[in-house]
């Protein structure tokens, strides 16, 4: 529902609320928050604004992260795997400061060449293991899977738990 809420927003900023792209998202909107609505109950979203699933509240994209961790048994404090959340998030997203940080040449306390796997260790090991858990659970061909882990194991050693 959030992609569909931003597509919305993004046509109306750039083409206007009047134009056929927004009149089109808006729709899709619509529709896609009538059919959430249907699902998951009414009302989807409380009076503050939090999102629910019958009359649940649902953690937040950083809460959901620092979880990820706990549950996948990574040995780091709440702070340390919102602080991962957030990193990786100024990564995938248009800030600077992790970019610039990335390709420095410079030396820079408490960053090392070491720092560039760990990151990417963080991103991509709770994310295997979370498609491991899938793929087990419903009984799914392993053929591509076993590719990806011999792939990750050749290209990052030891960072996937056996």
């Amino acid at each position: 529902m959030f992609s569909a809420e931003q597509a919305k927003k993004t046509a109306g900023h750039l083409e206007g609320k009047q134009s056929d792209l927004y009149q089109q998202e808006a729709e899709r909107f619509a529709g896609t928050r009538k059919t959430a609505e249907e699902v998951f109950g009414r009302p989807i979203l409380d009076e503050d604004g939090w999102h629910k699933i019958h009359g649940q509240h649902l953690p937040g994209l950083e809460d959901c992260v620092a979880w990820m961790y706990r549950f996948l048994g990574q040995p780091l404090t709440e702070a340390a795997a919102t602080g991962i959340y957030d990193f990786l998030s100024n990564l995938s997203h248009p800030t600077l400061y992790p970019h610039a940080q990335m390709w420095e040449k410079r030396d820079m306390p408490g960053i090392s060449l070491d720092d560039h796997e760990r990151r990417a260790a963080a991103a991509v090991a709770p994310f295997y293991n979370v498609l491991s858990m899938a793929i087990s659970y419903n009984d799914w061909s392993t053929k591509h899977h076993d590719d990806l882990t011999e792939i990750l194991d050749r290209l990052m050693p030891g960072i996937l738990k056996s």
